[in-house]
């Protein structure tokens, strides 16, 4: 990772577009850089490289990474390789250079501590004490502490500035509501993030996303759209999700739908629910009571076969006992 910390909102021309927006990112860069320095230890980077490539984490690793740093201190961890990503994505566009979203080390050759692997939980419904509360200014906006920002929380400058992201790009962006649920359709497909797309499935369709399109992301296909901008538009996300550069071709398709502060809107909104990706299956929030999984090949946030059955945790002794 770049040892320098990232640079939101100063390395990238994208957000000049937008100054509301750009004024975020730089508040978010400005946190995140106290959080950058953790990522030269041994387990954190095999952490980071578990999460970014597989999506998910082992337990060894992610135990090794807890008695390093802490929960809050994994929490610094998480949002310092988010805020990488959303700046290498914002590169992506600005630049021809052939390089990938986020330099990662190979961590094959990072030795794996010996420990057995039955990955002790961090509580997401542990109570804040109220200094935290106040630390959070959340007592009155139960929302700010739901999901992912429930584990935000447990850094709370970390929180107030990707709450404020989270909370531009869904309230205050200037994207058409069909182009931002179809970039957050994609991004959970794409980084395996179950809760995102529970919760804004039924969202998605009332947008205008075709039934056929999510059935299709859903199950790991390429969805078929009828309009051109929407084709563009989830072929640039796609891209960016799954780590590469977008084609050239497709950038100039995007750039010709949408406006700058439009485009600026587009990757941040792919980036702030990457990051939320990166933390819900860090720290394997439960799914809603009830929630099926919606991904045939993501079972108990690891890879599995698209075939195997979803296990039924009445009848799996395993299963109770480690959620």
């Amino acid at each position: 990772m770049n040892a320098a910390g990232p640079v939101l909102g100063s390395s990238s021309a994208l957000w000049d577009a937008d100054p509301r927006l750009a004024g975020i990112l730089h508040r978010l860069s400005a946190t995140l850089q106290t959080a950058e320095a953790a990522t030269t230890d041994a387990s954190a980077r095999r952490f980071a490289a578990q999460l970014v490539d597989d999506h998910f984490v082992d337990d060894d690793t992610f135990d090794a990474v807890l008695d390093t740093l802490g929960p809050t201190g994994v929490v610094r961890l998480i949002g310092a390789i988010g805020g990488e990503l959303v700046e290498g994505y914002a590169r992506c566009l600005d630049t021809a250079e052939d390089a990938p979203v986020l330099a990662l080390p190979d961590d094959s050759s990072l030795q794996h501590p010996s420990r057995p692997s039955r990955r002790r939980r961090v509580d997401p419904d542990s109570p804040l004490s109220p200094d935290q509360l106040a630390a959070l200014g959340a007592g009155d906006r139960p929302a700010a502490l739901r999901g992912p920002f429930r584990l935000w929380a447990l850094a709370p400058d970390i929180h107030s500035v990707v709450e404020e992201l989270g909370t531009y790009c869904q309230h205050e962006t200037t994207l058409p509501e069909r182009i931002g649920e179809l970039a957050i359709m994609t991004v959970a497909r794409r980084r395996d993030a179950q809760h995102p797309w529970i919760a804004h499935r039924e969202k998605a369709r009332a947008s205008g996303i075709p039934e056929a399109a999510l059935e299709a992301l859903a199950a790991g296909d390429h969805p078929a759209f009828d309009d051109a901008a929407d084709e563009a538009v989830f072929d640039l996300v796609d891209a960016l999700a799954r780590g590469e550069r977008p084609a050239p071709e497709t950038v100039l398709e995007v750039r010709a739908a949408l406006n700058d502060a439009q485009l600026a809107d587009l990757i941040a909104s792919v980036g702030v629910y990457a990051m939320n990706a990166l933390i819900l299956n860090a720290f394997e929030l439960p799914l809603p009571g009830g929630a099926e999984p919606p991904f045939p090949d993501v079972r108990d946030f690891r890879k599995v076969a698209s075939a195997t059955p979803i296990p039924d945790p009445e009848e799996n002794s395993w299963i109770r006992s480690n959620r």
